[in-house]
């Protein structure tokens, strides 16, 4: 006689399997789930992070796993790439503070700074700010933390996609090509055009744009940093670049190898404006962005005045800026003013070009600087020097690493009565932290010259170590050796570069240059220098900065 129970009892041993097997398979998927990782996937200069709400801060590396919970921060001048699993990709920029409250939702809080990201489409992320959160779906945008004292309010930008900007009091859709912006206590206000990605906030370099997924840039002279702060510091470079510091404003530069002196002219009203923003007596401040049917941006505008004060010499000097973007181009006028305090003001046409730019290319027509290489002090151990050429400069990103530049340069020396032709090439790769680069210079008359260049973090955020050295079209041998310290200047805002430059024919010489920060628009210089022969110079000056050139 054959049981009944049996089969029933086989069933239910069946299904409890299964049901145990599917509670495993759900428990482990969780399990999965909740091990997600971010991931820090660029690094630029300095970036700690703390790994998860309890772990410990400690220096990030390419690579590192962000649990939810982690805070990651970026130092002076610093930036840094987070990726998440489904691709999308979020940047700090410098000095920002910014918290994963999770990975799998893109939760996040920026207690400082900025970001910029890129949602992957198909997918949404959250960004928290001081007075308003962002909701994102598939787009590219940026968000920027209110500023202390209330100088800048929370903004949000969008390219492609859209966004929603949003508080207790109110929200707005932010779509692509647009921009909102609100402050604590405040309903985000109207949308309003903003510039095209590439030029964020009516930049002409956005921040964003030095941050090279899968790269680690380490060291700050030769690289974009280094250039970003060879730019800030530009309006100085003319005088102190220049050996030796002669008296009276008289300046026996070294331009481009062809020599020379630079003509003086009589100033009229519009210069004597200029040069008295040195004394803080004329600001000049942005007004912003103005939109035009989405097609015009600007003007945007600033003032770098500077004084420098030696034993033999005193200098002052401005340069305006007016810029703005038409479509997908950049304009820039610039000028340059300077005195001797001697009654003689000079005034010449500075920067004054246009731009266009692709994620991988960029073309730049009209009078530019080529900041080009690690050297920083003095023109003397260097190819291409410090002055402005006019021509037409092509460059080339190959991959995240490798960069190339071709120009052809119409006047080495716009400044000065000689006029000389040629082309310029040069080629740059990311190493260890560092970069190498080798540069051609070919001057019409002359011949060809070549010099290799680099730039390496001897000790990691400590020291970096930098030179070049080759020929120069003359024929005639170069070489310079320096160190900076980038520790130095992310504990206390001081850049130190001390360099030794040679070249065939001239006294060899050994400087000191050093910038404080004392404010973000506010900057000390000391300079030092030692030309083989002679007595030690020394001279005193301040860069002081009126309105920012866009953002």
């Amino acid at each position: 006689m054959t049981n009944p129970q049996v089969p029933q009892r086989r069933a239910s041993l069946t299904g409890i399997i299964c049901i145990g097997f599917a509670l495993a398979l759900m428990v482990a998927h969780a399990a999965g789930a909740a091990e997600q990782y971010a991931k820090i996937n660029a690094i630029v200069l300095t970036v700690t992070h703390r790994p998860g709400p309890q772990g410990t801060w400690t220096k990030s590396r390419l690579g590192t796993q962000l649990p939810a919970g982690s805070r990651g921060r970026t130092g002076r001048r610093s930036r840094c790439e987070i990726k998440f699993p489904d691709g999308s990709t979020v940047r700090m920029g410098p000095r920002s503070d910014l918290v994963i409250e999770s990975v799998t939702d893109k939760n996040l809080n920026l207690e400082k700074g900025r970001l910029f990201a890129h949602i992957i489409s198909g997918t949404v992320a959250r960004i928290t700010g001081a007075a308003a959160t962002a909701a994102i779906k598939g787009t590219w945008v940026e968000y920027i933390r209110q500023e202390p004292e209330g100088r800048r309010p929370d903004t949000l930008r969008a390219w492609e996609g859209s966004a929603e900007l949003f508080n207790d009091l109110g929200s707005t859709v932010v779509s692509g090509g647009t921009e909102s912006s609100t402050a604590p206590g405040e309903a985000p206000g109207d949308k309003h055009c903003t510039p095209p990605r590439m030029f964020s906030g009516g930049s002409r370099y956005p921040w964003w744009m030095d941050v090279k997924p899968g790269a680690n840039i380490a060291s700050t002279p030769g690289t974009p940093v280094g250039q970003q702060q060879q730019s800030e510091y530009v309006t100085t470079l003319s005088v102190v670049a220049a050996p030796p510091l002669a008296a009276k404003g008289e300046l026996d530069v070294i331009v481009q190898q062809t020599g020379g002196r630079r003509p003086t002219h009589s100033g009229g009203s519009s210069v004597l404006h200029l040069v008295q923003a040195i004394g803080g007596m004329t600001a000049v401040t942005s007004q912003g962005p103005r939109a035009l049917g989405c097609r015009y941006f600007g003007p945007y505008s600033q003032v770098d005045s500077y004084g420098l004060f030696g034993e033999a010499a005193g200098f002052g000097g401005a340069r305006l800026r007016l810029a703005g973007l038409v479509k997908d181009t950049y304009g820039q006028v610039g000028v340059l003013g300077s005195t001797d305090f001697d009654g003689d003001i000079d005034v010449e046409l500075d920067e004054t070009f246009v731009m266009r730019r692709s994620e991988t290319d960029e073309l730049i027509l009209g009078r530019q600087r080529l900041l080009l290489g690690p050297v920083n002090n003095n023109e003397l151990g260097r190819l291409t020097g410090f002055g402005l050429v006019d021509g037409a400069r092509w460059h080339h990103r190959f991959n995240d690493l490798t960069e190339a530049d071709v120009v052809w340069i119409d006047d080495f020396a716009p400044w000065d009565e000689s006029q000389a032709s040629g082309w310029y090439a040069r080629v740059q790769r990311g190493v260890a932290g560092g970069q190498v680069a080798i540069s051609w210079l070919d001057q019409t008359g002359a011949g060809s010259g070549v010099t290799c260049d680099f730039s390496w973090p001897a000790i990691p955020g400590e020291l970096d170590v930098y030179g070049e050295f080759g020929d120069d079209p003359h024929g005639a041998h170069l070489d310079t050796v320096g160190v900076y310290l980038p520790g130095l200047y992310q504990r206390s805002g001081l850049d130190i570069f001390l360099e030794r430059a040679r070249r065939s024919g001239y006294p060899s010489t050994t400087t000191l240059l050093a910038y404080q920060d004392f404010t973000d628009d506010f900057t000390g210089v000391v300079l030092a220098r030692k030309t083989a022969g002679e007595d030690i110079e020394f001279a005193l000056g301040a860069i002081k900065r009126f309105g920012p050139s866009g953002d």
